[in-house]
């Protein structure tokens, strides 16, 4: 649905490639039965554009003119509540009416579906009503807590005994329309006095002061072009980051389905760049990543490849350039990258412990052998991973044997005068170890 900036609607828009269509708008009388040609047509407008018309789009307006019944005093749209009728908080279409000399009645009216694209309604009856003797109305001067954040801001009320009825507007002149129109149709003796100033203006007042208070109406008239965005956004991908990590569901970095949403909006609002929003994410991740927290290779895979593929050329996201302060962060992320990919692989034992999260390691060395390549076309030459995941396992050799022996507290005895026996028992010892270090490597991180 596409609206005009004059207010008009225009509710169906229809593609041709004719070059000589003809559209026609028809006002028809709703029935009941099947709209059929021979069917009371009130009105009809035929236009006929040629491929020549400009290309703007050119809205049509329909002047509606409705005639007030006689009996109808007030109508509009108020959320209401009650005891008998109206059981939910609903914004409905209420109908205040004459029925007869002394009688009036409190009439809902529900939308009715169209027939076709353009109709008049026939008639209408109300499918719920209320008869207003014995009803008292008055002002509410603070609004229902229970119901202010389901709709409405200004709310009235019409009591009698065994009933209770809550109403409420968006707007307080129009409460005030209704009260009087409902206390004139009533008849009763007390009249109702509104609120001397409005609850919600005052909350509002207070809420500005406030503001004002501590500084936040000069961010709230800043001029969005003199911020820095860049810095801005960077500041909010890594508070998102830490409240993510904050979750007592682990989520290994990943972001929340509504946080991606805040964070692309202010990328597509503010026009902030994609390499420096994921060079920033992938800085942030080392950091948690020095810190303790277990990060998904994935998603630094995923971001470092974005970050390479721009600084070499590539338009991962359409544009082709690239600050000289990304590619330099870009670098210095880089080197970091690899020596925790490298610190990770030599303490696999404990950073992935018994082979999880399910294919980290493996995602691991995927990541490792990107880093390593020159640019994003020319492979890595395999003797170049080979040795750097040879020097790692070799540490991580050096690393689970020095465990091994401070296990079996051998060091603590090297001094000590100890028998041949117990020097056997002790090699027994450490090789039984040794082999169920093997065994668990073997099961957990074979593959």
């Amino acid at each position: 649905m596409r609206k005009d900036p004059a207010g008009g609607i225009l509710k169906e828009i229809f593609c041709t490639k004719h070059p000589l269509p003809t559209i026609k708008v028809k006002l028809y009388a709703e029935v009941k039965n099947i709209v059929a040609f021979e069917a009371k047509n009130l009105e009809k407008v035929v236009i006929q554009p040629t491929p020549n018309c400009s290309r703007q789009p050119e809205w049509i307006r329909i002047a509606i003119r409705v005639e007030k019944p006689p009996n109808l005093k007030t109508c509009g749209y108020c959320y209401g509540i009650g005891r008998v009728a109206w059981k939910k908080w609903k914004r409905r279409f209420y109908c205040l009416v004459q029925v007869s000399q002394y009688a009036f009645a409190y009439l809902l009216y529900h939308n009715m579906p169209s027939l076709c694209a353009v109709t008049v309604r026939k008639s209408q009856e109300p499918t719920e009503f209320v008869q207003l003797d014995g009803f008292t109305i008055d002002y509410v001067p603070e609004p229902d807590p229970e119901l202010y954040n389901q709709g409405g801001k200004y709310f009235f009320t019409a009591i009698r005994e065994g009933d209770e009825l809550k109403f409420a507007t968006d707007d307080e002149n129009e409460r005030n329309l209704w009260v009087q129109a409902l206390y004139r149709a009533t008849g009763q003796a007390y009249k109702p006095v509104p609120p001397k100033q409005s609850v919600l203006a005052s909350k509002t007042q207070g809420l500005q002061d406030k503001a004002s208070k501590h500084g936040l109406d000069e961010l709230i008239q800043a001029d969005p072009v003199q911020m820095a965005h860049d810095h801005l956004f960077a500041k909010l991908q890594s508070m998102a980051l830490d409240y993510r990590l904050n979750d007592p569901i682990c989520s290994l970095g990943w972001f929340s389905p509504g946080q991606v949403f805040v964070l692309d909006e202010y990328c597509a609002r503010y026009m902030v760049r994609g390499c420096h929003r994921h060079v920033s994410l992938l800085n942030d991740l080392l950091n948690k990543a020095d810190d303790g927290h277990l990060i998904e290779p994935t998603l630094i895979h995923y971001s470092f490849a974005f970050c390479a593929s721009h600084v070499h050329g590539n338009r991962p996201d359409g544009v082709g350039t690239v600050t000289l302060e990304e590619k330099e962060h870009f670098q210095e992320v880089k080197e970091r990258l690899k020596v925790l990919l490298e610190k990770q692989i030599t303490n696999f034992r404990y950073c992935f412990p018994f082979g999880r999260p399910e294919g980290a390691l493996k995602g691991t060395l995927s990541l490792l052998e990107r880093v390593l390549m020159k640019d994003v076309v020319s492979p890595v030459p395999p003797e170049e991973v080979r040795s750097v995941i040879k020097k790692c396992l070799e540490e991580a050799a050096l690393i689970n044997y020095t465990r091994i022996c401070n296990e079996a507290k051998i060091e603590q005895r090297m001094g000590v005068d100890i028998s041949p026996q117990q020097r056997i028992e002790d090699m027994i010892r450490i090789t039984e170890l040794c082999i169920d270090l093997l065994k668990e490597n073997e099961e957990h991180h074979g593959e």
